[in-house]
């Protein structure tokens, strides 16, 4: 099988993983939206090294390792490194890489923590095939101009709402749940950074 058509097999893998994230995400920005009489909380106030990973049918998962900044003027930022991983691709799975970067509102109601997200900006970064790793520049040259290699930030539209429950927050950590839709939680992990 010539290089051209593996790639395009690869591309076609990663762009129906994102259509299972697509479910997700469409779900989740339809939740709840910002509540009136919300505030922010000083314990989320400053820099975490956050991360969260959940797997959707399909051997499909989607994952996050990055930085957030929560701000007291209930503004934030994130930026890292956004995965979405094919398990079950053949013969071998495949994992996308995306820098990304979002920012928008925060504010916490009792024991919830809502975010709305303004703007959100992804690139293509890495694909692995099994142990073989390509930057996103190296297969889109190699699939010619009419390749086109998905992008995370289409499938967030702005003003995307989610709420999370505040399971544990102190001045060192946090651990928070969102529903992900299809009867899943995302567990969200926060570490002073």
């Amino acid at each position: 099988m010539n290089k051209k058509i593996k790639l395009g097999m690869i591309i076609a893998t990663i762009a129906a993983a994102m259509s299972y994230v697509s479910t997700a995400v469409d779900f989740v920005g339809k939740v709840r939206s910002v509540f009136a009489g919300t505030t922010t909380d000083s314990h989320f106030l400053g820099r975490w090294a956050t991360h969260w990973e959940y797997s959707l049918s399909g051997g499909v998962s989607l994952g996050f390792r990055g930085t957030s900044e929560y701000f007291q003027n209930g503004r934030y930022n994130t930026s890292g490194i956004m995965t979405v991983t094919a398990r079950d691709s053949t013969p071998d799975p495949v994992q996308a890489e995306y820098l990304a970067s979002w920012a928008g509102t925060w504010s916490v109601e009792g024991k919830g923590i809502t975010t709305t997200m303004d703007e959100m900006k992804t690139t293509p970064s890495t694909v692995i095939v099994g142990t073989k790793e390509l930057s996103a520049n190296e297969v889109t040259q190699m699939l010619g101009r009419d390749g086109h290699f998905p992008n995370l930030s289409d499938l967030y539209p702005h003003g995307a709402t989610a709420y999370a429950t505040i399971v544990s927050v102190s001045d060192r950590a946090f651990s928070l749940t969102e529903d992900a839709g299809h009867k899943q939680k995302i567990t969200i992990f926060g570490q002073r950074d």
